[in-house]
C-alpha cells in the first residue's frame, strides 16, 4: 500500500512540476556584489503562458545567536522594481548597492521577487481553477574589500 501511494504521489508531483503553467526560471539564485562586479544581472524567464506582475523588495539578513533576523532595507537598487513580464518572455533585473563604500564588511540580503498579478478568472469557465502566486527569494551577498591603500 505504501509503495502504491508513493508512486501516485510521485506521479502527481511530476505532473505538477512539469506543467507549463508553473514554468518560471530565475538565475542566478545567489548574487554576489563585490569590488570587481558592482552590478549583477538576474534573469527571470516566464514560460507560464500568462503575464506575471513582479515586484521586488529587499531585507537585510543577519544571524544573532543562531536566529535569522530580517530588517527592511533600501541598501540595494533593483531595476526595474515593478514589471509585467509577458508569457513566453524574459526580464533582466539589474541589482547594485546604493552606496558602494569601502568598508571591510560582508552584508547579506534577501531579494524578494513577488508575483503581484491580480487573480485571473476566466469568465468562460464556472470553475476558475487554482493559481499560485510566486514569491522567490534570492540570496544577495555584498562583499567589499578595502579599496584604500595603506601608506607605510
Amino acid at each position: 500500500m505504501r509503495t502504491f501511494t508513493s508512486k501516485i504521489l510521485t506521479l502527481f508531483l511530476f505532473i505538477f512540476l512539469s506543467s507549463p503553467l508553473f514554468a518560471v526560471t530565475i538565475s542566478p539564485t545567489v548574487i554576489d556584489i563585490n569590488s570587481n562586479q558592482k552590478i549583477v544581472t538576474l534573469t527571470f524567464v516566464n514560460d507560464t503562458g500568462r503575464e506575471i506582475n513582479i515586484q521586488s523588495s529587499t531585507l537585510l539578513w543577519k544571524q544573532v545567536n543562531g536566529k535569522d533576523i530580517y530588517s527592511p532595507s533600501n541598501d540595494l537598487i533593483v531595476v526595474p522594481a515593478i514589471v509585467t513580464i509577458p508569457g513566453g518572455k524574459s526580464q533582466n533585473f539589474r541589482i547594485t548597492k546604493r552606496v558602494l563604500d569601502a568598508a571591510d564588511t560582508e552584508l547579506s540580503y534577501r531579494l524578494y521577487l513577488e508575483d503581484i498579478t491580480p487573480d485571473f478568472v476566466d469568465p468562460k469557465k464556472a470553475d476558475p481553477g487554482v493559481f499560485l502566486n510566486l514569491i522567490k527569494i534570492c540570496q544577495c551577498i555584498i562583499t567589499q574589500e578595502n579599496l584604500t591603500q595603506k601608506i607605510h
